[in-house]
């Protein structure tokens, strides 16, 4: 045991997501791209976030943060709502881009 705390940097923080595997629940999948405006929550217990989003195809999307996200992690949900709360597609982060 070595007892010892990691802090991340600040470079630990991201505007750009690169989601896979989307699951679409309150909207048809697109048949060619589209954007939106959606909140995204990227942690269960994380505050959503106003993003852009770019669907590219039913199986992948671009999210860009107003916000800086922190501890953008590969494998977790990423969950899109719109303004009203109301659950329209999710997916899994792939990696943070920026």
């Amino acid at each position: 045991v070595r007892n010892t705390v990691t802090l991340s940097e600040k470079s630990r923080f991201s505007t750009a997501v690169a989601v896979r595997d989307l699951n679409f629940l309150a909207i048809p999948a697109p048949s060619a791209p589209i954007a939106l405006r959606a909140e995204v929550k990227l942690r269960y217990a994380a505050p959503p976030v106003s993003a852009s989003v770019e669907i590219l195809s039913e199986r992948e999307a671009i999210l860009r943060t107003e916000t800086p996200v922190r501890a953008v992690t590969a494998g977790q949900s990423a969950v899109f709502y719109d303004a009203q709360g109301h659950l329209l597609l999710g997916g899994f982060i792939e990696r943070a881009l920026s």
